[in-house]
């Protein structure tokens, strides 16, 4: 019988790539093994409370510890090395909501700092060691802060895979230092690579403190996204203004809503073969189907000085046998690739079994 079309939305893998420049350093796990005593409540009651909170000011520090990259790859000698610690690795950064959700977001090494500033009107990106500021259109950055803040992640989360789930409480405990419950998903649906969604919600304000994602056959979470400290204090105005020092090189990015044309690069013609996808498949079992000669069109995005990511991409395929014949195959611990000998590509975190399968519904 075939599997029936429904939308779902994966936030956790595009947040990450999307946000992972900003980030770097190395940071123990965060959720305490004690168990404060907190009010009775049900799944459903916190459910409620999670998304009906409003976003409270805070001032902290996050971490972020991720195995999202194949076995045995590594981006250190690619020109993809500065986010591979994001990919593979532990960071952290400091975080700041103002009182009307202005953001800012500082990541500090020993030789440089990055910083997002975002405040209702106007917003930047600076990197030290470029000496470079790069002025954003403001509705472009709200998707760059949907992925940073917790919050804002499990809506997503929850919105999109609950329906699919059972979701129940876990152990009381602390998260940076604060009384936290545990809100725990766990899929109905056995075929896909997520095991289990852990959401850590503030017992005062009902604020996600933090989330983790487990996927099958890893022993630890393979994302995970929470405070180290935190602090619900309003910070001042001016921690998210922003201006560029006379020696700074400044740049503009606009979003495609914004009236600019953007450039062909392989991140907007993958959001545009991304909006003509097919869906197959329900809840945390969805596969999304890029139109024929998607793979291709992918691949002549790549600008011609990047041939490295053209070269780990094909150092990453594994050769399958589809049902339209022989196809390459990406596998991660949280999200499968089937390339299909057209062009056609099948995604989602789920088995490859199941994008084999759903190729089958596709014809020639």
């Amino acid at each position: 019988m075939a599997r029936y079309v429904r939308y779902l939305g994966v936030v956790v893998p595009a947040g990450i790539v999307g946000v992972s420049l900003l980030l770097a350093a190395t940071t123990p796990s965060l959720v305490s093994a004690q168990s404060p005593s907190l009010a009775a409540t049900t799944p459903s009651q916190l459910l409620g409370d999670v998304l009906g909170a409003t976003p409270q000011p805070l001032v902290g520090t996050m971490s972020e510890t991720a195995s999202l990259l194949p076995s045995g790859l590594s981006l250190a000698s690619t020109p993809l090395s500065s986010i591979s610690p994001f990919l593979s690795g532990s960071q952290t950064f400091d975080l700041w909501r103002g009182s009307s959700n202005e953001y800012r977001i500082q990541y500090s090494s020993a030789t440089s700092e990055m910083d997002f500033y975002d405040n209702s009107t106007k917003a930047w990106l600076w990197n030290s060691a470029s000496q470079t500021a790069t002025q954003l259109s403001v509705p472009a950055t709200k998707s760059t802060a949907t992925y940073q803040d917790p919050q804002l992640l499990a809506d997503q989360i929850i919105s999109n895979l609950s329906l699919n789930s059972n979701v129940t409480l876990g152990a009381n405990t602390f998260v940076g230092g604060v009384p936290a419950y545990d809100l725990r998903i766990t899929p109905t649906q056995g075929q896909s690579t997520i095991s289990r969604v852990d959401i850590y919600v503030d017992a005062r304000f009902d604020q996600v403190l933090g989330v983790s994602v487990d996927t099958q056959g890893q022993s630890t979470p393979t994302f995970s996204l929470q405070f180290q400290t935190i602090s619900f204090t309003a910070p001042p105005a001016s921690t998210f203004d922003f201006t560029p020092p006379s020696s700074a090189t400044i740049k503009t990015l606009s979003s495609p809503s914004s009236g600019t044309a953007p450039t062909a690069t392989t991140s907007t013609t993958m959001s545009s073969l991304s909006a003509q996808a097919q869906k197959i498949g329900s809840g945390w079992e969805v596969v999304h189907v890029l139109p024929k000669g998607s793979y291709q069109d992918l691949i002549a995005s790549v600008p011609s000085g990047s041939s490295s990511e053209v070269s780990m991409i094909s150092a990453l395929e594994t050769p399958v046998v589809a049902p339209q014949g022989p196809a390459k195959a990406i596998s991660t611990p949280l999200v499968n690739v089937l390339i299909l000998p057209d062009g056609r590509v099948l995604y989602g975190t789920v088995q490859q079994a199941v994008l084999l399968s759903d190729a089958s519904l596709l014809g020639d």
